[in-house]
């Protein structure tokens, strides 16, 4: 599929680009600024330079036309992102707009709207003369209403004829931004009446919370002396917003041809702890309001229900296939108990348990989460869910089960995160798989999870997989992640006093992925120019467009999380440090696939571990320059390594 992203310099469209792309359609850029460094190749297989808003005609409407041209989809993106700073007549700005919680545009109303609904008008135009099939708008729920004026009869919640706010309440617009954005899906409503062969898809995104933000939730409660403009009381995962654009690119039913779907995007709570009908009771007057379904705690006051059932959307963090195990209470190794909230995040791919051939426990691993695990999960797949069923539970730590970035405002404030180890996350995973009634597993990880499984619990694995994992963090390891712990703290973000981060620290991140280029992946990558199999000139490249941007983002507080987890890996505590008499207790059939050049996972040590588990072992080395990149095979570049993965794995699941 060839998809054409405007935008695509902007975070949001850049975001999209890239997830296109990386799901192997090709991508070609647009925007009014040049390409950030990085995105081609990466991002984008072509980028082109165009002022949207002045593409009505002349030789911008040609440029734009050209780059519209055989593409399957289009993602128009590209707009002044905001309302304008400057009120609108028709609400008397008050105090509250001196401190706005969100950023506002420095363009005057009218230029807004101008440039929002020509750049709109002629992408739209351009598309469907290109031929592409679906066009995807980033529309606003600003254009449901927004005010500077959080309460009164100018401001929106005083129009609201019902809670929570969905499609069919009908958008009414109170500025320039939001009427800009309504316009732009008038056009496309229009433009479905005659372009028949192309279907229409407007996304109603709320205020976007960066990832990077997202340990700022919850905010503290508003009050009446200071409210919140009720829209604003909503919210979006940014990683949502980026699923959402390619749901609604990719998919076939989010819009039939010749029509146009608005959908509305928004978390399914609200900023707030506090529940939301007696905080707009007390805050904005709001009470009393007819509600069409249920809004118990702090339920959001936009309802997302037709982007999740239509587009699979809801939030990145707990989305609707993603299930919460809750560790409210759940006793540490460290003695910590896990507070109210806490919860072990999972997902279930295949038949029910219960109804397959066996249960795969297939859990996250060092700055994973889940979805990104899937690439080997289906039909025919490594994991093969036509005859298994597959449970991926996320690791402590790793911001989507409890972790610092989930911990609330105090209590980050108390103090550095307990120890969540390796042994609490079997535990954790363990009560996990009573509560599904899966008793008997075939674990498959890296670290020492697999091993952990297989000595705590000899009883209950049948099959390990460890596939660049070991039964213990080494010297060598130890070393790897003491220096990027070290370039983490050097940032000026570290609090040491309070053991966490006061802000993300983009040095000390840009730091940890320069060193952890130099270990995760092997020396051939370099030596051989291995790099250059990934699309990469030069080995500088590689690090600054795949290495750097990979945790720029990152929660650093949960990266030190998880260092811990993996520094105090060992199996052998069960043993009194005995790693024989450890590996001793293992019943399971141990299938053991390093890399020859995993760099802190050696091919040496898993060769000591399977000469002490014996004829219960088998050995497959991957041969590799990836290094423990290999590992993770989702990459093009890695076919032969997933081939070799997957071809191994269904030989240990094939043994009686």
């Amino acid at each position: 599929m060839r998809a054409v992203v405007t935008g695509a310099a902007g975070r949001i469209g850049r975001g999209v680009a890239t997830a296109l792309r990386e799901r192997g359609h090709t991508v070609v850029g647009v925007d009014m600024a040049s390409a950030p460094p990085g995105l081609l190749g990466t991002g984008c297989d072509d980028f082109v330079t165009i002022d949207l808003a002045a593409a009505v005609a002349g030789q911008e409407r040609e440029c734009l036309t050209a780059a519209m041209d055989g593409a399957d989809v289009v993602v128009h993106c590209a707009a002044w992102p905001g309302p304008s700073a400057t009120p609108p007549p028709a609400v008397v700005a008050s105090g509250d707009a001196t401190k706005p919680p969100i950023g506002l545009e420095t363009a005057p109303p009218a230029v807004l709207l101008r440039d929002n609904v020509a750049s709109t008008s002629a992408v739209c135009d351009a598309a469907i003369a290109g031929g592409a099939s679906r066009f995807v708008f980033s529309s606003s729920a600003f254009a449901m209403g927004f005010s500077h004026v959080p309460r009164g009869p100018q401001a929106w919640s005083s129009k609201v004829g019902y809670l929570p706010v969905d499609e069919a309440h009908g958008a009414q617009p109170h500025e320039s931004y939001g009427l800009s954005k309504l316009a732009g899906e008038e056009i496309l409503e229009t433009a479905a009446r005659t372009a028949t062969d192309t279907s229409f898809v407007s996304l109603r995104f709320t205020n976007i919370v960066k990832r990077e933000l997202w340990s700022s939730l919850p905010w503290e409660a508003p009050t009446s002396a200071e409210p919140l403009q009720l829209v604003l009381w909503a919210y979006v995962h940014e990683d949502d917003v980026i699923r959402a654009h390619v749901a609604a690119a990719t998919r076939e039913d989010a819009a039939a041809r010749g029509s146009h779907e608005a959908y509305l995007l928004a978390a399914p709570d609200s900023r707030f702890a506090e529940p939301t009908l007696p905080l707009l009771a007390s805050v904005l007057g709001v009470e009393g309001m007819p509600l069409r379904s249920p809004m118990e705690g702090n339920a959001s006051v936009l309802c997302a229900r037709k982007a999740t059932e239509r587009l699979g959307v809801e939030r990145a963090l707990s989305d609707p296939e993603v299930q919460h195990f809750d560790l409210a209470g759940f006793e540490l190794a460290c003695g910590h108990a896990l507070p109210a909230g806490a919860t072990l995040a999972y997902k279930v791919h295949g038949p029910p348990v219960g109804a397959s051939k066996g249960v795969i426990l297939h859990p996250t691993s060092f700055d994973a989460v889940h979805d990104e695990l899937e690439y080997s999960i289906g039909e025919g797949q490594t994991l093969d869910t036509s005859a298994y069923t597959v449970v991926v539970p996320n690791l402590l730590g790793n911001g989507v089960s409890y972790s610092p970035s989930r911990m609330r405002h105090a209590e980050r404030l108390a103090g550095y995160p307990p120890l969540l180890s390796i042994g609490d996350n079997v535990r954790a995973q363990h009560l996990l798989l009573e509560h599904l009634h899966a008793a008997r597993g075939a674990p498959m990880a890296p670290l020492s999870l697999a091993y952990e499984w297989a000595v705590a619990h000899p009883d209950h694995v049948e099959r390990v997989a460890a596939v660049c994992g070991a039964a213990r963090c080494g010297e060598l390891n130890g070393v790897f992640l003491r220096s990027i712990e070290e370039a983490l703290k050097a940032d000026a973000a570290w609090d040491a006093s309070r053991g966490h981060f006061t802000t993300r620290p983009d040095r000390g991140l840009r730091a940890f992925g320069s060193i952890y280029a130099g270990w995760g992946v092997g020396a051939g990558w370099y030596t051989q120019r291995g790099y250059a199999s990934a699309g990469f000139e030069c080995a500088e490249a590689f690090v600054r467009d795949s290495y750097l941007p990979a945790f720029a983002n990152c929660d650093a507080d949960d990266l030190l999380s998880q260092i811990r987890t993996w520094r105090h890996a060992d199996v052998s505590r069960h043993t009194g440090g005995d790693l024989a008499a450890a590996l001793g207790r293992v019943r399971a059939r141990v299938l053991l696939m390093p890399c020859d050049e995993d760099r802190y996972f050696t091919l040496g040590e898993a060769q000591h571990e399977a000469a002490l588990l014996g004829e219960r072992a088998t050995l497959r080395p991957i041969v590799s320059a990836a290094g423990h990149r290999a590992g993770d095979p989702h990459r093009p570049e890695l076919a032969a390594e997933a081939a070799f993965i997957r071809r191994h794995v269904h030989e240990l699941l094939s043994e009686r």
